[in-house]
């Protein structure tokens, strides 16, 4: 199920299936990051045991994210801290289908922009949109 996106069946309407692939991911993750989030972030990483800004390394926690399935993260959002793991990433990458779908889609063809992936980032840690 790694990298599957699902609407919701809604009125016996067929379900629909969307692939998200790695490339996209990183787009999403690095978009937030260094242009899209007016929010900091700080990462703990508790695999390595070091302290960093998100966005000094990015590629590296999109990676991570994606293919290491012990990945666990501490992300501070202005004081409110986040354990960011594999798994709630791609529980919240469903919710941020199925709530924000216009965001996501942007993504998925090529299109998004800073505010699209502000928006995914944002409930990909978080769970919802907090901030904007």
């Amino acid at each position: 199920m790694v990298g599957k996106i699902c609407s919701l069946i809604k009125n016996n309407n067929m379900k629909l299936v969307k692939k998200l692939d790695y490339e996209t991911f990183e787009n999403i993750i690095v978009s937030a990051t260094e242009s899209g989030s007016f929010w900091q972030y700080f990462v703990y990483d508790f695999s390595l045991m070091t302290d960093r800004y998100l966005t000094q390394n990015v590629n590296d926690i999109a990676k991570y994210l994606w293919h290491d399935e012990s990945a666990e993260l501490m992300i501070d959002t202005n004081g409110q801290e986040y354990i960011v793991t594999y798994d709630s990433v791609r529980e919240n990458m469903q919710l941020a289908y199925e709530k924000y779908e216009y965001h996501v889609n942007q993504f998925l063809k090529g299109q998004g922009d800073s505010t699209n992936a502000d928006v995914i980032f944002q409930v990909l840690v978080t769970g919802g949109v907090n901030y904007g």
